[in-house]
C-alpha cells in the first residue's frame, strides 16, 4: 500500500503530488501501518490531502485500488505555522466553502478541533469546551446582545476576528511547557470575563488569585487576585496593576515568562503576593465549582528548580 499527498480533493486528479518517504508498506492481515512516514516539503499554510493505493495482483490481472481522500491536512515546518494553519482547517471544517454558518455546526467543529490542539482523547475528554464556554466565547467575540440558539448564523468574517483572538491562546496551551498539564486539570481558568473573576474572589483570602485569558490581548494572561493590605500588589516587577476595591488585576507581560527558561510556573512560584491558586472544575448536575489550593502543592511539580516554602523563617525566597 502506498501513501500519497495531493492537492486536490478529487482522488483521481492527475495533478503532481507532494513528495513523501517512507511511504510504502506491506500489507499484514488487512491493513498497513503507517507509523514512519515522512513529509519532505510543507504545504505553505494550505491544507493538501493524503490518500492510499494499493496494488492488487489476480493471476494476470493486475488492478490498483485508491482511497477516497482524507479530512485535509497542512504540512507545517516550524511551531510558527501552527496558528495560522490551524485557523485554515478550523475554518474549513466549520464553513467548507460558505461564507456562513450556524452557531451549532461551528460550535461542534470549534470543539472538535479544540480537542485536538490541547491533545486531549476526543472520545474521553478531560477539559472539553463547555456550554458556559462556548457562550462566553460567543458574547466576548461574536455579539453580546443576545443569546446564540443553535441556529444563530455567523458569518467567515466574525469567525476571523474570532481567531485572531483564541489562536493565540490555544497555541500557547499547546506548545508552552507545562500549561497543557495545568489546563487540563483547570489551575487555568482560561474563559472568564474580569467581573466573574471578581465575584469569584469576593470573599477568598489575600494571596488567592485566577489565571485567565485577556479579553483585549490575544493569548496573554491575566491575574485576578486579592493583595494584601501591606503592599497592595505592588510587588510586580512588570507591568501594572489595576483593579477597584478588593481585587486587582495584573496583566501579564511577555518578559515575565521567556522560552524553556522561566515558564508559567515558575513565574506563579517567584510572586510573593500569590499564595492560592484557583481552580475551575466543571460539575454538570451543579455547574462550575471553583476550589482553592496551595500553589507550591500544585505547582512544585512542574517548576524548573525544585525550591521549599515561602514561610522559612528569617530567609527572603531570592537574592
Amino acid at each position: 500500500m502506498k501513501a500519497e499527498i495531493t492537492n486536490e480533493q478529487n482522488s483521481r486528479s492527475k495533478k503532481k503530488s507532494s513528495a513523501v518517504k517512507n511511504n510504502e508498506k506491506e500489507m499484514e492481515d488487512t491493513s498497513a501501518t503507517f507509523n514512519d512516514i515522512i513529509f519532505t516539503n510543507g504545504t505553505r499554510k494550505k491544507f493538501v490531502y493524503l490518500k492510499f493505493k494499493l496494488d492488487v495482483h489476480m493471476g494476470n490481472i493486475k488492478s490498483t485500488i485508491e482511497s477516497n481522500t482524507s479530512e485535509p491536512v497542512i504540512v507545517k515546518t516550524n511551531e510558527n505555522q501552527w496558528q495560522e494553519s490551524e485557523g485554515v482547517l478550523l475554518r474549513y471544517e466549520a464553513f467548507g466553502h460558505s461564507l456562513e454558518v450556524t452557531w451549532g455546526k461551528f460550535a461542534n467543529a470549534l470543539q472538535r478541533r479544540y480537542l485536538s490542539a490541547t491533545k486531549q482523547d476526543r472520545q474521553n475528554p478531560v477539559r472539553p469546551l463547555t456550554v458556559q464556554d462556548l457562550y462566553y466565547l460567543y458574547h466576548i467575540k461574536f455579539t453580546a446582545n443576545a443569546q446564540p440558539t443553535l441556529e444563530t448564523i455567523i458569518t467567515v468574517r466574525q469567525y476571523d476576528n474570532f481567531w485572531i483572538w483564541f489562536g493565540p491562546g490555544l497555541e500557547r496551551i499547546r506548545y508552552q511547557r507545562h500549561l497543557c498539564e495545568l489546563w487540563e486539570k483547570g489551575f487555568i481558568c482560561g474563559f472568564i470575563s474580569r467581573t466573574e473573576a471578581e465575584t469569584i474572589l469576593e470573599n477568598a483570602s489575600p494571596g488567592a488569585f485566577i489565571i485567565r485569558f485577556s479579553e483585549q490581548c490575544p493569548g496573554q494572561f491575566a491575574i485576578a487576585y486579592v493583595p494584601f493590605e501591606d503592599n497592595s500588589g505592588a510587588e510586580w516587577t512588570n507591568g501594572t496593576s489595576h483593579g477597584v476595591g478588593k481585587v486587582r488585576h495584573y496583566l501579564m507581560q511577555r518578559d515575565d515568562i521567556f522560552g524553556s527558561k522561566k515558564t508559567l510556573a515558575d513565574f506563579l512560584g517567584d510572586a510573593k503576593n500569590l499564595l492560592h491558586i484557583v481552580q475551575i472544575i466543571d460539575n454538570p448536575p451543579k455547574g462550575r465549582i471553583f476550589q482553592q489550593w496551595d500553589k507550591h502543592k500544585v505547582l512544585n511539580d512542574y517548576y524548573s528548580s525544585k525550591r521549599g516554602s515561602d514561610n522559612l523563617f528569617g530567609y527572603e525566597n531570592k537574592l
